[in-house]
């Protein structure tokens, strides 16, 4: 079979990975299969490669043309140790155009702006739970507190007072009562 994956996933697809493919004609059921190949070329209309999957026995019941969703297991490791890697959800981390932001927790009420670098957008597997996630590459600490939900509301009153502008790097004087 052949599926469509869109640019920001190309970081994580390799040959050999493990997929599994759900169709709404079949609730409940899941194909599995191993990606074969990946196209070298963008196509600049969908901003999508295509990517050749095999799928093992008893996924005969897939007929040509039906959408299907395809769920490739991949391993984020740039540099890192598997089992090392910071990931935190992705309504986390606030995308300023310029810079990425996570708010970091200090403690009696207070928060810090961290800046922070991401890696390719990802989804984490928990049971029966997947969470979208963002590995991070530099800017937090394992036993760092962040703030999920929310932050745009602390974003915005930070913007108010200035505290935010101390953390992006643009302030040049803040009064602090």
């Amino acid at each position: 079979m052949y599926a469509d994956a869109y640019e920001a996933d190309i970081p994580w697809i390799r040959k050999k990975q493990q997929v599994r493919v759900a169709a709404q004609a079949f609730p409940g059921e899941e194909f599995e299969g191993v990606v074969t190949s990946v196209n070298p070329t963008l196509n600049t209309m969908t901003r999508a490669v295509r990517v050749r999957i095999r799928l093992k026995q008893g996924s005969g019941k897939l007929k040509p043309g039906m959408y299907v969703s395809v769920k490739i297991q991949a391993v984020y490791t740039s540099g890192h140790a598997e089992n090392d890697m910071i990931a935190v959800p992705r309504s986390a981390v606030i995308n300023t155009g310029k810079r990425t932001v996570v708010w970091v927790y200090k403690g009696e009420g207070a928060f810090e702006p961290r800046l922070v670098q991401v890696g390719p957008a990802g989804t984490v597997e928990n049971g029966e739970q997947e969470t979208r996630v963002y590995p991070i590459l530099a800017g937090l600490d394992e036993n760092d507190l962040i703030v999920v939900n929310g932050n745009f509301l602390i974003d915005s009153e930070s913007q108010i007072t200035g505290i935010a502008a101390i953390g992006y790097g643009g302030a040049l004087e803040v009064d602090e009562q």
